[in-house]
């Protein structure tokens, strides 16, 4: 019988399940693919949400995120970090966002007080 090897757990950040509105675009060869949805789950340097079709790792994508603290969206660059099948028709892609990018917009800064502040509810209670 082949041993097992154990899971390893790569995660930078803690993930929190946050069902948040997004739009998605993510720039694909010869085509952008785009849409709107919720997030699975954010985390300090990323968030997960279901896209129709299965995308490369690495691929550039903006999301912009509607958070319940800020009137309007946040619009951040990233890359996805993985995608896999689904439980519907639809598959899940995980996206790291780039902190360079709205560093200078404050956007970064606000979407790092958001999750700051969901964790510290979350362990406080």
């Amino acid at each position: 019988m082949p041993a097992f090897l154990p899971v390893v757990d790569e995660r930078k950040a803690e993930r929190l399940p946050l069902h948040l509105p997004i739009s998605y675009t993510l720039l694909l060869p010869n085509e952008f693919l785009r849409g709107t949805t919720v997030t699975t789950d954010l985390s300090g340097s990323g968030l997960q949400f279901p896209v129709p079709r299965m995308v490369s790792p690495q691929t550039v994508c903006q999301v912009d995120i509607r958070l319940p603290t800020q009137a309007e969206p946040l619009s951040f660059l990233g890359r996805v970090a993985w995608c896999r099948q689904g439980k519907r028709a639809h598959c899940d892609v995980g996206v790291a966002l780039s902190a360079f990018d709205s560093y200078h917009e404050g956007a970064f800064a606000k979407y790092c007080q958001f999750i700051a502040t969901q964790l510290l509810v979350k362990y406080l209670r």
